[in-house]
């Protein structure tokens, strides 16, 4: 029991860290004033100090066998009750120059939370505190044997009990997915292409002083672009090296731990009842090494991945694994969906031209644009535009011959759709779909009885995803939405 106790000082030290570029801006505004002769600015980083240290000297926190009390405040006090039977979820992170202190920042997160912030943030405290609250938290539910990465878990059939690793990342792996995860290359590969006709056609025309000039100019901002896209192609691959640094998974009872990170480790915990849905995403270039990715999407007013790590609503349960390996993981770390290998029922392969149609108009009138106006339109802004229609295109022709359904067991409705070239596998628990909702237009439905479906999730507050099917049978979507209500 931690009663009436204060953050340890480490957190006046975190404060500063976080609020660096601040304290850069205060520093700086006061050597400038300094240097004008007003010394007033001096005070600015001074009183910004000050007031961190009154906010650690006036915050206590209590963790008890029935609840978490953070109180805060000099002259407002506020004080936050948190029984342990409405936390949704609690996640660690730990900075690098707090680990030699087995000290750790514990966020404390409950559905009344808002959706980008914490409902309680022990800002640093000592490891047994986190260990404390996952063991109040735990009291009454079932657990299961379990070492720090190895656990028992039944088989699918219910018979005797296997032994099976906890899976951790090896960093090959992790090096694959930092650089297959980079849409940058992609768009370096654009820019270098109109690079090159753009100067081809400066250069052609360079036969005066002026147009050599524009010449040079010309590749200075080319450069200019390329270099700063292999400096974001560089920071990124970084910052995915070090977030998914020594990834590994756990389970105990009835929740999945993911930690990972080199500088900032971070350990998040998902209860098995908030997964909303399940997806294997197969990725064009990690396809060609055999690999996917398995994620879930949780519900939860703050179930997600802080936002300098993930903007979306999912949970990477596993960034990079083989995929001849995903069903074979999927049924040691989730026994209850018992998933396996799905059996795909494609629905619009011989509907191309529904999914394409209004991409070929856009092109047609393009390509008239540029007929009528080519003494004003450049053609490097029409090639742009052609190659952007034919990306759209292959996305489509993606999305119609890959678009199918079909069921898992009695709970499940799976899911296969293409986003842009990317490959997802959604396994929906029909019990957490809010509502089906099946559109059409008098056309569709008169000549072809064909329509859109839409299954929608709920994963936080004010916040949905959204589950599509494009073009399919009236039939189709009938089946599904009986499978439903069943």
């Amino acid at each position: 029991m931690y009663n009436h106790k204060r953050f340890h000082p480490m957190a006046l030290v975190l404060a500063l860290f976080k609020s660096f570029k601040t304290l850069v801006g205060f520093l700086i505004l006061a050597i400038l004033g300094a240097a004008s002769g007003r010394l007033t600015f001096l005070w600015l980083p001074v009183l910004y100090i000050v007031i961190e240290i009154v906010s650690y000297l006036t915050t206590y926190y209590t963790v008890d066998e029935a609840d978490i009390t953070i109180q805060k405040g000099l002259i407002k006090k506020t004080t936050t009750v948190i029984p342990y039977d409405r936390i949704q979820t609690v996640r660690q992170s730990q900075w690098f120059f707090l680990a030699p202190f087995d000290l750790t920042t514990v966020n404390i997160e409950t559905a009344g939370g808002s959706d980008n912030k914490s409902e309680a943030v022990l800002k640093v405290v000592p490891i047994a505190v986190f260990d404390l609250i996952e063991k109040y938290r735990n009291q009454g539910q079932p657990q299961s044997t379990s070492q720090e990465f190895v656990e028992k878990i039944p088989t699918e059939t219910g018979e005797s009990q296997k032994r099976a690793a906890v899976k951790k990342l090896p960093a090959s792996h992790i090096l694959l997915f930092a650089i297959t995860n980079l849409n940058i290359l992609a768009s370096s590969a654009v820019i270098a292409g109109l690079g090159a006709r753009i100067l081809e056609h400066a250069g052609s025309k360079a036969n005066s002083e002026v147009t050599r000039v524009m010449f040079s100019s010309t590749l200075y901002i080319i450069m200019g672009i390329f270099s700063v896209l292999i400096l974001s192609f560089i920071y990124s691959l970084i910052r995915t090296l070090l977030n998914y640094y020594d990834f590994r998974i756990a389970r105990t009872g009835n929740t999945l731990t993911i930690k990972s990170g080199l500088l900032k480790e971070k350990t998040q915990q998902i209860p098995i009842h908030k997964i909303q849905n399940v997806q294997v995403k197969k990725h064009p270039i990690r396809r060609l090494f055999g690999f996917s990715s398995i994620l879930v999407y949780v519900y939860s007013g703050q179930d997600k991945q802080s936002k300098e790590d993930n903007s979306d609503n999912h949970t990477y349960l596993f960034p990079i694994i083989k995929t001849a390996e995903v069903y074979s993981f999927l049924s040691v770390y989730l026994p209850e969906w018992q998933l396996h290998t799905p059996k795909i029922s494609l629905l619009t392969q011989n509907r191309l031209w529904y999914f394409m149609r209004w991409t070929l108009l856009v092109m047609a009138i393009l390509v008239g644009f540029e007929v009528i106006f080519w003494r004003f339109v450049p053609i490097w802004v029409v090639i742009l535009a052609v190659f952007c229609s034919l990306f759209i295109l292959a996305c489509n022709y993606l999305q119609a011959q890959g678009q199918g359904y079909g069921f898992s067991q009695q709970c499940f409705i799976c899911i296969q759709r293409y986003h842009f070239l990317t490959q997802e596998i959604n396994f929906l628990d029909k019990k957490k779909v809010q509502n089906i909702t099946q559109r059409t237009t008098p056309l569709l439905y008169r000549h072809q009885k064909i329509g859109h479906l839409k299954l929608p999730l709920k994963i936080s507050s004010g916040h949905g995803e959204q589950i599509k099917l494009r073009f399919i049978p009236i039939e189709i979507s009938k089946q599904i939405k009986e499978f439903y209500k069943n």
